[in-house]
């Protein structure tokens, strides 16, 4: 969670981003060791995982279904791109509110995520909760297309299926290196998106962004087109700090 963190709060600044290790400190020089963990509830009840890897299995059993062949990478990057909508669904207010309690602009005006949800839905309107549901749409089904499709094409690499090792602990370790390799490669597609998701979401005030392709293009236009990169470092910590 302090990499997530710290990936946020890389996605929101519109100036040059520290280190990893830097930001990490100034947090901890903001509000003590605890505040590393601002918005823990919101992203430990996120039902993301349920949602991501339930809805790709059944979204396999559609498309094979439609399609009436074998699963292959194409139809599996298909699969894995249709739960982007049911997961952004299931997972948009609480993003809201984790996004809201990490950003560095919003630290004195929420005490817990549960004052953070109250205080939007008050002052915002419930509608609030869902700021952002059309970038977090676009950053779901672009990562889960890539992660899962990446994941289909290593397994069936030669490289990668002689080097399947014996015992439940090598496989384990194996699955999780495919993982890993299968998030980074999601993560460097994804991060236009994700970066218009953390921008959508931590707005409070004046309204720079008004929807995904609007955030992209301003982004890109007042600083750089490298800026919708930015938090790749953390944010590739947190998806292969998450694998395991």
């Amino acid at each position: 969670h302090p990499v997530d963190q710290v990936k946020t709060q890389a996605h929101v600044n519109r100036g040059v981003n520290p280190s990893v290790v830097a930001m990490l400190h100034r947090q901890v020089q903001l509000g003590g060791l605890f505040s590393l963990y601002r918005g823990v509830l919101a992203a430990a009840v996120r039902p993301q995982s349920v949602a991501m890897y339930v809805g790709n299995e059944a979204s396999q059993k559609l498309v094979v279904g439609v399609s009436g062949a074998a699963l292959t990478t194409f139809t599996a990057t298909l699969a894995g791109s249709l739960t982007g909508y049911v997961e952004a669904a299931c997972v948009t207010p609480f993003e809201v509110v984790k996004v809201r309690m990490q950003a560095l602009e919003h630290q004195s005006k929420y005490t817990s995520s549960l004052h953070c949800a109250r205080t939007i839905v008050a002052e915002e309107g419930p509608v609030a909760l869902y700021n952002g549901f059309w970038a977090t749409c676009w950053r779901n089904c672009v990562f889960n297309g890539s992660f899962f499709g990446a994941i289909f094409w290593l397994r069936k690499q030669k490289i990668v299926r002689d080097s399947q090792p014996a015992g439940p602990a090598g496989r384990a370790f194996h699955d999780v290196a495919i993982g890993v390799l299968a998030g980074f490669f999601g993560t460097c597609i994804k991060m236009p998106c994700d970066v218009a998701k953390s921008r959508l979401q931590a707005q409070l005030g004046e309204v720079r962004y008004t929807d995904t392709l609007q955030c992209v293009a301003r982004v890109a236009r007042e600083e750089g087109v490298l800026a919708l990169w930015k938090g790749l470092v953390p944010t590739s910590l947190r998806i292969c700090l998450g694998q395991p």
